[in-house]
């Protein structure tokens, strides 16, 4: 079965609460009814560890876990989905701009903070 790719901007906006986090998992629930789906967060500026949360605790009380797949290109994205990892201890699945193939989103542990290199177009 193909995968369904659908932008995070199509399920809410913005990203960065709980609220939108749900919101996105109820726009999420009739794709998924269709088959498995990559969520696109390559063009999305900030979201929130806090929505992020949401939308896998969502997606986990569905049963649907292993049907979803994240795409990004963003380095804060994957840091803050390792951590919902290791919050919730689930395996998350990720493909990078550029990369054909899905991966393993890394577990950070619930008591260790995400390091990030900070983009020199920043500083």
């Amino acid at each position: 079965m193909m995968l369904k790719h659908i932008s995070i901007e199509q399920l809410a906006q913005p990203c960065l609460t709980r609220y939108r986090g749900r919101e996105a998992f109820l726009g999420l629930e009739k794709y998924l009814e269709a088959g498995p789906v990559e969520i696109d967060f390559s063009k999305c500026e900030t979201v929130s560890l806090s929505f992020l949360d949401e939308l896998v605790t969502n997606i986990i009380q569905s049963n649907n876990l292993e049907r979803v797949a994240f795409h990004m290109l963003d380095q804060m994205v994957e840091g803050k989905l390792s951590r919902v990892a290791g919050i919730r201890n689930v395996t998350l699945y990720c493909r990078q701009r550029g990369r054909a193939v899905h991966r393993v989103v890394p577990k950070l542990p619930s008591s260790k903070k995400a390091t990030f290199v900070a983009s020199k177009a920043l500083l």
